[in-house]
């Protein structure tokens, strides 16, 4: 039974995120809703799905109060999708229902960080809402005036300042579309195509094998933005093939994960920062990724130095020309993979939006 409900929570889930896909496509490329809206959509989508996908333990199995869980964020999220226009003109003080809902609303955000992410993050929260409240008691400096528990969490729950503010704004337009471009490309063997060219151009130098892994990450940095997905995508072909050219497996796995660290600052595809950059600042996103170019190119010669200072101490010579892949068979095969990343870099810098572009792409 837990196993059938497990498979049921996932199917549910599939539905709900393949909706969410669609809803972030089809508002990058025909218009955006208001921004509330379009947030408070993004989030219903993303908590109820965390619920059913990530167990209140770790490695523990989803159950009917998982399931309640992901109701309740629904209803909580609902309510502010159908009413924030009304609350935004209100001037009386919320109804004792509506601030529980919002305290409801408030756990329930951070119950889902927690399962996803651990609980570094609901924790500094925790605190900072605590802070809030005890402001008033605190000397010196760090005093201040405090809030109620009514202001507080409708201004948290209720607001674009709050829950729903600008790091939500990011997620559910720049990045969810991005990931989305990211994963097409991925799941159609971009990752092979790019370790396959990279071990093609390096392969024959006494550090070619770390050269590869530090080229293909930067070549997947380019659309993917993610660490994780950088190491998961391309540790697949280059730890083997580090450890088969007897290259140092510390040193490379080092280097592995060093170079799927920079996928974060390689443009045109960055981690959520940029994005955010580009918001705070008010400035257009193909800004960013020209100030990226400099620190991006410098961050992976510096890889490139350490790898052939590591391939020199322990007297490596490279790989032979006949196990090299070859370049122009793994372009006929996946060659077209590339025109959508060209095609991004272009759109870009000729100042088109980050969302059209990416949609179109």
């Amino acid at each position: 039974m837990d196993q059938k409900f497990k498979v049921y929570c996932g199917y549910a889930a599939s539905i709900l995120l393949i909706a969410s896909s669609l809803f972030a496509l089809y508002t990058s490329g025909f218009g955006l809703l208001s921004a509330m809206s379009q947030r408070s959509i993004h989030w219903l989508f993303m908590v109820v799905c965390i619920f059913l996908l990530y167990p209140r333990k770790k490695g523990g199995a989803i159950g009917v109060p998982d399931l309640i869980l992901a109701v309740l964020a629904a209803a909580t999220t609902l309510y502010i999708i159908l009413t924030w226009q009304k609350n935004a003109l209100r001037i009386a003080d919320p109804a004792m229902w509506e601030i529980a809902l919002c305290i409801a609303g408030i756990f329930l955000v951070l119950e889902a960080t927690r399962r996803s992410m651990g609980p570094a993050m609901p924790v500094i929260a925790i605190i900072a809402l605590v802070y809030a409240f005890l402001g008033p008691y605190i000397p010196g400096m760090m005093k201040h005036k405090g809030f109620s528990v009514s202001n507080l969490s409708s201004f948290l729950f209720t607001t674009s300042e709050g829950i729903f503010g600008m790091a939500m704004g990011t997620c559910a337009t720049y990045i969810i579309v991005f990931v989305l471009f990211g994963s097409f490309l991925a799941k159609s063997s971009a990752g092979q195509l790019f370790v396959d060219l990279s071990l093609a151009a390096t392969g024959r130098k006494r550090s070619g094998p770390a050269l590869a892994t530090i080229l293909s990450n930067a070549l997947m940095g380019i659309i993917s933005g993610s660490p994780v997905a950088n190491v998961v995508t391309t540790g697949s072909f280059t730890l083997p093939l580090l450890r088969s050219a007897n290259y140092p497996m510390v040193e490379g796995a080092a280097i592995l994960a060093v170079a799927a660290t920079g996928s974060m600052f390689t443009p045109p595809v960055m981690g959520a920062a940029a994005f955010l950059i580009a918001d705070y600042l008010a400035i257009p996103y193909g800004n960013v990724v020209l100030a990226a170019v400099v620190p991006a190119l410098l961050f992976y010669v510096s890889l490139v130095v350490y790898a052939d200072i590591c391939a020199a101490k322990s007297g490596l010579t490279g790989i032979r020309s006949t196990d090299l892949p070859d370049w122009k068979a793994a372009l006929r095969e996946r060659g077209q993979l590339l025109i959508p990343i060209v095609l991004l870099i272009v759109l870009i810098v000729n100042g088109w939006s980050a969302l059209k572009s990416a949609f179109w792409c």
